[in-house]
């Protein structure tokens, strides 16, 4: 990881699916932080570290997603939404309401 590059945190109720993406990361020269519960999300959030992304999949995720999603906001992390196909609609009306104006498909659901 170069000195400029700050953290990112990777968020995702699939440990598998995050395993593959921090390993991806590593090869781009990214430090990632993953995270598989809410819990650890909020921790991650609250430790008062940086970051440089948050790369969020809501998949399996209750609504309270959003209260740590808005928190990213709030402490200027740049945040990523990924959804399953069928919530994308309602994805991005939470999205925007939250300050978020894009969300990314994600292809395997």
């Amino acid at each position: 990881m170069g000195t400029s590059k700050l953290p990112i945190l990777i968020v995702g109720g699939n440990p598998r699916n995050l395993e593959l993406l921090a390993q991806f990361l590593k090869k781009e020269g990214y430090e990632s932080v993953p995270a598989s519960k809410l819990e650890q999300f909020r921790q991650f959030l609250a430790s008062g570290d940086r970051y440089g992304l948050a790369l969020v999949d809501i998949g399996g995720f209750d609504r309270s997603i959003w209260e740590y999603c808005e928190q990213c906001s709030n402490q200027g992390i740049p945040l990523l939404i990924i959804s399953p196909q069928q919530h994308l609609s309602s994805v991005r009306v939470e999205s925007m309401s939250h300050g978020r104006m894009v969300s990314y498909l994600n292809p395997w659901w």
